[in-house]
């Protein structure tokens, strides 16, 4: 049986799978901080994943359909994710940091294809197996495994994890205490701090005691 949405708020262990996956990803981003900043923040998280999926969804043999600035401007204006400028900025700061690399030449030089580093990508694996543990430890089944087993496992579950975030509401408008931190430079981290911090037997109360002890500590994240 598939994990519903239903299924997953509702299940008793998920405050403790939460917090296992958060304090997962906290210790990806210790040995990666500038990279895995990228998923740390809201706007950056989504035209992440649309890039990636831009470039998973590619045709090798014809690179006017491989992942080019102009393609993913278009894709990210589409989806009212951010603006040109934005976006393009966004590009040239992955090139910069060599977290995407352009390929070779082409026939059309107006056109420069690019595709994500090996090292990225290794860190985009480790992000997607974090998730899939967690879901596997709720239910008990395979999904890690199977991953594990298949070498095109990340692109092919990639480009549906992108479409799934994209095409969300709750994802683009999030709601309550979520967005206090969502929209800010390594707010994504702060929330995962947080969340490492906390007790799941205490998880329920009106106020919950967390492991933060140093307001200064808890500022350096951001």
């Amino acid at each position: 049986m598939s994990l519903t949405l239903e299924l997953i708020a509702g299940h008793p262990a998920l405050y403790r799978c939460v917090r296992a996956q958060a304090q997962a990803l906290i210790q990806a981003y210790g040995m990666s901080p500038r990279l895995a900043s990228v998923f740390a923040t809201q706007q950056r998280w989504l035209m992440a994943h649309i890039g990636l999926a831009l470039h998973f969804r590619r045709e090798p043999d014809d690179y006017r359909k491989q992942l080019t600035t102009a393609r993913f401007i278009d894709v990210i204006r589409q989806n009212s994710v951010a603006s040109r400028n934005t976006a393009d900025a966004f590009i040239k700061e992955m090139l910069h940091y060599n977290f995407i690399e352009y390929l070779p030449a082409t026939q059309d030089g107006r056109i420069r294809p690019m595709q994500p580093t090996v090292n990225t990508l290794d860190v985009l694996a480790g992000w997607m197996m974090a998730h899939l543990h967690t879901l596997d430890s709720l239910d008990g089944a395979n999904r890690l495994a199977t991953f594990l087993e298949r070498p095109d496992a990340l692109a092919r579950v990639q480009p549906l994890v992108a479409d799934g975030l994209v095409s969300s509401s709750p994802v683009h408008e999030p709601k309550q205490t979520f967005s206090l931190f969502t929209w800010l430079n390594n707010g994504g981290v702060v929330m995962g701090w947080l969340i490492s911090g906390v007790d799941p037997d205490y998880a329920g109360l009106a106020q919950i005691p967390t492991g933060i002890v140093s307001i200064g500590d808890f500022a350096k994240w951001l």
